[in-house]
């Protein structure tokens, strides 16, 4: 968990939305919505290791009930350049983030069902809903905790002293204005961290309220069902699929496990979890790197990862526009989702069953 300090949006600046907060994460909500997936939020929220994916997991994605937009800022461990950052965003959400001396607007690229990164060195942020939302209001809001309450946006900065880098702007331009006045951005962010370490010595005065969290009913909880790959077999001289071309590995690769695929794909330094399932491809141009790609299963959800790649890696998921990742950026997908990692080789996401 990093180490920092939360912060809410004035009451008059900003939509209304519901802020689901935690020492290690926060979640945005439109305002009005269904105060029940708030409660399930707050149950994993304050659970310990809580990922973004398990506050998706809890979150209505269709039907009458479903949140059309929500944005979620896990902090996922931290070192003495920054922590590093899960960011789940859906509609219009965004994000403005503060890495490496810069700031970069993060929105959810019309990504379905959602957008998901993971950022590095991170030394603060704001999350808002909107293009304009995300403004720099939020230094004289309320400090928080841990609590849930009506806020139209949330802001982070991590406890360092002397830190220069955690500046967030505000408006649509973000990072324009960063550029621009720095000391000015700068300074914000450091007296909003000020004020909330002060805050955090006498919590009672934190005007924040929590939910309790209700206990699991442990029949209710049952496994998900297994989603799976397959390596499309690449197009025949006509223009017609080759059913005779034999992939690598048979036609159905559950996603039992992760998956690492490339020419020469080798796992990971660290292992979190199950090993992961080595994927060898063929690359006669070489142009899928040795490690190219991970796909893991997140409880119901396909996580989709380029794992630092050089040519890249472009998805297509069903019902929108190509999307080509960023290096080491990450996807959630729908089962038909393509993923095109060069030299013919196309990866299918298989139901789940």
């Amino acid at each position: 968990m990093s180490e920092g300090s939360h912060r809410s949006a004035p009451a008059a600046s900003g939509p209304s939305g519901i802020a689901v907060v935690a020492p290690q994460a926060s979640v945005l909500l439109p305002g009005g919505g269904d105060l029940a997936a708030v409660a399930r939020l707050w149950a994993v929220v304050t659970g310990a290791d809580v990922q973004a994916e398990q506050l998706v997991a809890v979150l209505p994605l269709r039907g009458d009930a479903e949140v059309a937009s929500f944005g979620i800022a896990v902090h996922d461990g931290g070192g003495p350049d920054g922590a590093r950052l899960q960011v789940v965003l859906r509609g219009d959400a965004v994000i403005d983030v503060a890495a490496d001396g810069q700031v970069r607007r993060v929105d959810a690229r019309g990504a379905v069902p959602f957008y998901l990164a993971t950022l590095d060195r991170v030394t603060a942020y704001r999350l808002g809903q909107g293009a304009d939302a995300v403004s720099s209001a939020i230094a004289d809001g309320l400090p928080i905790v841990a609590g849930a309450l009506a806020s139209g946006q949330v802001g982070w900065a991590r406890h360092a002293e002397g830190d220069a880098s955690g500046a967030v702007a505000s408006g649509a331009a973000a990072a324009a204005a960063a550029e621009a006045e720095p000391a000015a951005a700068s300074a914000a962010v450091a007296d909003a961290a000020a004020r909330a370490r002060s805050a955090a010595v006498a919590t009672a005065a934190i005007p924040t309220t929590a939910i309790p969290t209700a206990a699991a009913d442990d029949d209710e909880i049952l496994p998900p069902a297994v989603h799976a790959v397959r390596v499309v077999p690449p197009p025949a001289a006509g223009g017609a699929v080759d059913d005779t071309v034999s992939s690598p590995e048979p036609d159905r690769i559950p996603l039992d496990v992760p998956l690492v695929v490339g020419r020469r794909p080798r796992p990971p330094r660290v292992v979190r979890g199950r090993a992961p399932r080595l994927v060898t491809v063929p690359s006669p141009l070489g142009e899928i790197s040795s490690t190219h790609v991970g796909i893991r299963q997140e409880s119901g959800a396909v996580v989709v990862t380029d794992l630092d790649s050089t040519n890249g890696t472009a998805v297509l998921v069903p019902g929108s526009a190509r999307l080509a990742l960023h290096r080491g950026e990450s996807l959630v997908v729908v089962a038909g989702t393509r993923i095109d990692i060069g030299d013919g080789v196309v990866l299918e996401i298989l139901p789940a069953r």
